[in-house]
């Protein structure tokens, strides 16, 4: 083993050298209990490993001194391989030779005195082993067994894999002369030292830092690379290439750095996997029929003649990102993940937001990965990041990913992206839009959509792109009145009013966007501007509220606009806007809504209103008084009418009748 990198068995590694257990390790625990389906996967790949189907293990590499090998990275791994050698010399009783048990007195524990007592214990134990052998029950009942070590998690987890080995080898044909044979290659990994390779243990540090269980991202990660090496997608890779590498290198840096500590650094690479997984699955057909299979496998449960669909698959690795499988990854998306961790380590945080996301917290778009709950809308968000740094052009800067980025938004904003189809379909629309993003506006301008999602909105941004292009609209003005609260990505109302009431003079777009920001900027607006629309048209702008019913006083239930969100779906009606564009008009004409009632109180148009709407425009603040849920019960001839202080009263009593003067 005198080269720096060896591909070596287990067997091979503890005849060369000694295997000591730091004492800063993590304790064991590829064997606990709760990692029950990871300990069975892995018994069952190193039982069915064989000349054609080998298991190959992720790198185990550390430091070697005085012919005593000090793993930093490789000890659950080099911990289960001890175990299943030893569980095979009990077997096949091979312990009574002195040559065999002096090899494995090699292998110790340093992180507890009670670790290292129960493996050197273990080698001593003189067991026959039946199939119906509880093991672990077995070697607690031995002499030398102390009880006290069952408060050690390693011990435990030690026990816990033993049983586990037991259970599926007992009657293996193969046994220990088989697995310790010189040539025998069907369980190897690769052997690194660290020194010799000139590389130091801060990666260690990083990487132990995290803490003393065994990640889910740690699982994946080790499954992931045997699943490169089986399928030989890195055979013309060298050393500074290969996926582990990079992963122990510049890929590990970008997480860390943003990581912080070690839970969230968990979390933060097993939040990118699942979110790199879904979004393949969801956007390429031909991964979906491999992965069937895998997803099958997973479940014996499912018959055979059980139809697996992608919904299947999403809702699957969106309920379980910490079990997914390495099987899932095919070669197009192993390439795929492989570039965009290299692009998001080399270029991701160069990006930085400059508009507003709303209920998305974040300027750097992937730091929101590191979050316990990521919503359909942020996924769709942080894909089209992903699109962008993965597809970026030498010229590309931060104003042409914010283009692209407040298209996404708009969309994603004024979307229902709440189920695993509705999911789907913003992802394929974002991948689809993709091929333009560093050019957005010129590409849709020019190119012919074929995505159904969210077509309205989609339809908006493709008119705005034309207008700015054309050299029609500026993108400044656009941008301002797209940010207000009102907008929230959505300028139809505003480009239907600059159509429809300003000949399609554009420059305006920043004067309506001050006056949304001056009257539209909260949850809700003042009761003087509910005024200014009775004095629209013909006063009637409430009966957009047509489907409820006031029973206390048999009279239909009507809206004076509940809320600013409520004056947004306003603006969108079709049937109504026309109100709200009469209102936008005056205040653009002279912006004092207490002169244009004042005014408005002056006119003949006043006099042959009904009672109760001359009281709401000559006091405005009644409604502040006596309406705060913003709902009246008036009758159809308008001769009645009651302000309600809560939207479903119970008696008479908790209405105002406004009728009269």
């Amino acid at each position: 083993m005198s080269s720096n990198i060896h591909n070596a068995s287990f067997w091979e590694l503890l005849t060369t050298y000694m295997i000591e257990i730091p004492i800063i390790q993590r304790d064991y625990v590829q064997g606990d209990a709760k990692n029950i389906k990871i300990r069975q996967s892995i018994v069952s790949k190193f039982k069915d490993a064989d000349i054609d189907n080998p298991t190959k293990l992720d790198f185990i590499y550390g430091n070697v001194k005085d012919s005593v090998f000090f793993p930093l990275d490789g000890q659950q791994r080099l911990t289960t391989l001890f175990l299943y050698h030893l569980y095979f010399a009990i077997r096949d009783k091979k312990l009574s030779h002195k040559e065999i048990k002096d090899v494995f007195r090699k292998f110790s524990y340093s992180t507890r005195i009670s670790s290292k007592e129960f493996f050197k214990n273990l080698i001593d134990a003189e067991i026959s082993l039946k199939a119906e052998t509880e093991l672990s029950k077995k070697l607690q009942n031995q002499n030398w067994f102390i009880k006290f070590w069952n408060n050690d998690p390693t011990v435990v987890s030690a026990l816990g894999m033993l049983d586990e080995i037991h259970s599926q080898c007992f009657g293996a044909e193969n046994g220990f002369n088989y697995l310790t044979n010189p040539g025998n290659k069907d369980i190897t990994f690769e052997f690194l030292e660290l020194q010799k390779f000139g590389l130091s243990d801060d990666l260690y540090i990083k990487m132990n830092a995290r803490g003393k269980s065994l990640s889910a991202f740690e699982n994946l990660k080790a499954d992931l690379i045997g699943h490169i090496k089986v399928n030989e997608w890195e055979t013309d890779h060298n050393y500074d290439e290969l996926f582990s590498t990079r992963f122990d290198g510049i890929w590990t840096d970008y997480f860390w750095n943003d990581g912080k500590t070690g839970e969230s650094f968990d979390l933060f690479v097993i939040n990118f996997f699942q979110q790199f997984l879904i979004t393949e699955i969801a956007t390429r057909d031909e991964l979906v029929k491999s992965m069937v299979a895998s997803f099958k496998g997973k479940d014996q449960e499912l018959s055979a003649t059980k139809k697996i669909t992608v919904n299947d698959l999403l809702y699957n690795i969106l309920e379980n990102k910490g079990n997914i499988s390495e099987r899932y990854f095919d070669s197009q998306s192993y390439q795929n993940l492989y570039r965009l961790l290299d692009h998001y380590a080399l270029l991701s945080r160069s990006f930085i937001c400059d508009l507003p996301l709303w209920n998305f917290n974040h300027t750097n778009i992937d730091s929101a990965l590191i979050s316990e709950n990521l919503t359909y809308p942020a996924r769709v968000l942080i894909y089209a990041h992903s699109c962008f740094i993965t597809n970026m052009y030498a010229n590309d800067n931060n104003s042409e990913y914010n283009k692209w980025i407040r298209v996404v938004r708009n969309i994603v904003s004024n979307s229902a992206i709440d189920s695993i189809e509705t999911f789907r379909g913003a992802l394929q629309l974002i991948k689809e839009l993709s091929a333009g993003c560093h050019e957005i506006h010129l590409y849709l301008s020019t190119y012919n959509i074929k995505s159904k999602f969210s077509e309205r909105q989609v339809s908006e941004e493709i008119k705005k792109s034309k207008l700015i292009v054309n050299g029609v609209l500026l993108y400044e003005d656009l941008k301002f009145v797209e940010d207000t609260r009102l907008c929230a990505g959505r300028a139809e109302f505003v480009l239907y009013y600059i159509e429809n009431r300003a000949n399609s003079n554009y420059s305006l777009m920043r004067s309506i966007g001050i006056l949304f920001n001056k009257y539209f900027n909260d949850s809700d607006f003042i009761d003087e501007v509910r005024a200014l629309f009775l004095t629209c048209q013909d006063h009637r702008y409430y009966e957009y509220w047509t489907t409820s019913w006031v029973y206390v006083l048999e009279l239909p239930k009507r809206c004076l606009i509940e809320s600013t969100g409520d004056l947004r779906g306003y603006s969108l009606n079709i049937n109504f806007r026309t109100y709200f564009a009469d209102v936008v008009e005056k205040l653009l004409a002279k912006d004092c809504i207490d002169e244009h009632l004042r005014d408005f109180t002056q006119s003949t148009s006043y006099e042959t209103l009904p009672t109760w709407k001359k009281r709401i425009i000559a006091d405005p603040k009644i409604l502040q008084r006596s309406c705060k849920s913003k709902m009246i019960a008036v009758s159809s001839d308008d001769s009645k009418c009651y302000l309600m202080n809560i939207g479903k009263p119970r008696n008479r009593e908790a209405l105002k009748n406004i009728s009269q003067s």
